[in-house]
């Protein structure tokens, strides 16, 4: 008979009431600028007082610091490994090259430090670092290697939006754990016990106010339906890939793992003294979801029950409370599906949750030595992504890109996974097609991964990979073109456009016209990466800004409203 140690205590059934939820949320420590350290560390956690549990973590006890970074920035990351076994670390989410992405083939040894270095490239968003570890991922992950990743960028920072950290813009890890009669954890797929931000039974204050919460599903398999106990609806306001169009009103959301929500609770009918709770609906999920009553996710108490994830007490405003929200966050513009040269279809197979030698895509287990796909740079692409497995949901996870959702089994994806996405979840018989863009970056050597990030299903071989090469077909003048892409946010402004010209020399000469053809504004670029439009002057209507450096010229379109 296995022995639980008593863990979490989560909330289940009749004994919702009996639980007290008295341990401050921890907000891990934020990291900013431009250089960052990390060391991973063999060492121990007390989720129950005077019991040690063995750890691993970043630069503490328990998963890792928060890192916030801006976009453009080149960002210098410096991680040591002090633990007694080889790992790597996965900036998930991240647009960088692919010695940099930190795949299982980019180890970083016992007692060694890695030290990639990359330019920002994301627009403001949240994502994580985790290992990535050739058949060891979920161990190192359940053993408490995880930590977020903030991106900022001029477009977000113009929205009248919650962003001071830990008080009301917050960091939110949920993970399911088990641990044994001694204290020392369980490695199960599907764990008995929830964890928010490495802490058992947690309270959050919240104040009176338009609260920001960052949920990042870190577990290893189980999804979440969130939501509160009151039934209040919230806002989902972005998603893997940042903010979305508009505000998402809804009242529950299913989030799988690897996968990221941002959404804004509003508190400003609320008292101080006030509670609640963030529950998981999982009375909702189907039998043969992660999280679902089914019998091939095990004899977790959490499969198929509602249960309280964390309490949320309400405190007094700050000195200056977000109240409202914009009507409208910033434009959402997918690649058209006329330009798509290739499309890739892929079939997820599994018999079940824990069937050993099952996982495969297209047939395929993962191989360190086989190249799966080979991609040209600056090709537009839809992939079909398809569960056929009989009985079991996957979630599905590409590195190196991001992808605009175009259906899921025929219809339209629900507003809040309308952005930019890293992460689809699939549920047995579902098919999902995205389109995407291979961009920026080439390796005819090291692979980027693309995988189920249910993280049991991922070290059993649902992975395949694929390199990013120059088209030989492309000449030389259009590659130097592909290179020279220019990107504009926000667009369509009143304000002001912000121009990406970093691929152009640092002289360069740019022209906005109307569509006339009439020159209404113009400049060079004097060094700098960006150049700011103002495009508040302007009557309303169509603009092109063309830049050239003398070698190179691109031309977008931009839209004054």
């Amino acid at each position: 008979m296995k022995v639980l140690y008593p863990f979490l205590g989560v909330l289940v059934c009749s004994a919702l009431a009996a639980q007290q939820f008295n341990h401050q949320l921890p907000i891990p420590p934020l990291l900013t600028g431009t250089t960052f350290n990390l060391t991973i560390n063999d060492t121990v956690h007390q989720f129950n007082p005077g019991v040690n549990t063995n750890t691993f973590a970043f630069n503490g006890t328990i998963l890792g610091p928060t890192l916030e970074m801006h976009k453009w920035d080149t960002i210098q990351m410096n991680v040591t490994n002090h633990l007694n076994e080889v790992t790597t670390v996965h900036w998930h989410g991240l647009h960088v090259p692919a010695k940099e992405d930190g795949g299982p083939h980019t180890v970083v040894p016992v007692d060694s430090t890695w030290s990639p270095s990359f330019r920002m490239l994301n627009n403001a968003s949240t994502c994580w670092y985790h290992p990535h570890t050739h058949m060891e991922t979920m161990r190192q992950v359940n053993m408490g290697l995880a930590g977020m990743i903030i991106i900022r960028d001029s477009a977000e920072e113009q929205l009248n939006l919650p962003r001071t950290y830990g008080v009301d813009d917050f960091p939110v890890v949920i993970q399911d754990r088990s641990l044994d009669g001694n204290g020392q954890f369980l490695f199960n797929a599907l764990a008995d016990s929830v964890i928010v931000n490495g802490a058992t039974r947690p309270y959050m204050e919240a104040p009176a106010q338009m609260v920001r919460m960052r949920v990042l599903n870190g577990a290893n398999a189980r999804a979440f339906i969130i939501a509160f106990s009151d039934n209040r609806p919230f806002y989902v306001i972005a998603s893997d890939g940042g903010l979305i169009g508009a505000p998402d009103t809804v009242t529950s959301l299913k989030i799988t793992n690897g996968e990221r929500y941002e959404i804004i609770v509003d508190f400003t009918n609320d008292n101080p003294g006030d509670s609640l709770y963030m529950i998981c609906k999982g009375s909702q999920f189907a039998a043969a979801e992660p999280g679902g009553s089914g019998n091939q996710s095990g004899n977790s108490a959490l499969n198929g029950v509602d249960y309280n994830i964390m309490q949320i007490n309400v405190v007094a405003q700050t000195s200056s409370p977000v109240t409202t929200l914009p009507q409208t966050l910033i434009p959402v513009t997918p690649w058209q599906q006329s330009l798509a040269s290739v499309t890739r279809n892929k079939s997820m197979m599994g018999m079940g949750m824990y069937d050993m030698g099952m996982m495969s895509i297209n047939g395929l287990t993962f191989d360190m030595n086989v190249i799966n796909d080979t991609i040209y740079k600056d090709a537009i692409e839809i992939w079909n992504v398809s569960n056929n497995s009989p009985q079991v949901s996957h979630p599905f996870h590409i590195h190196d890109i991001q992808f605009y959702i175009l259906d899921r089994n025929g219809l339209p994806p629900q507003p809040y996974e309308s952005g930019l996405k890293d992460v689809i979840y699939l549920k047995a018989g579902e098919t999902v097609s995205f389109i995407t863009k291979f961009e920026n970056f080439t390796d005819s050597v090291t692979p980027y991964m693309y995988h189920c990030h249910n993280l049991h299903h991922e070290d059993m071989g649902m992975m395949l990979q694929f390199i990013v090469i120059e088209d030989p077909n492309a000449s030389t003048e259009e590659i130097a073109q592909q290179n020279a892409q220019i990107s504009a946010m926000p667009n369509p402004t009143q304000d002001n456009w912000i121009i990406n010209t970093e691929s152009f020399a640092s002289n360069a000469q740019w022209t906005l016209t109307d569509v006339n053809g009439k020159a209404v504004q113009s400049g060079n670029t004097n060094g700098r990466t960006q150049v700011s439009v103002n495009a508040a002057s302007l009557a309303t209507g169509v603009y092109f800004f063309t830049i050239n450096d003398g070698e190179r010229t691109s031309r977008i379109q931009l839209i004054r409203n």
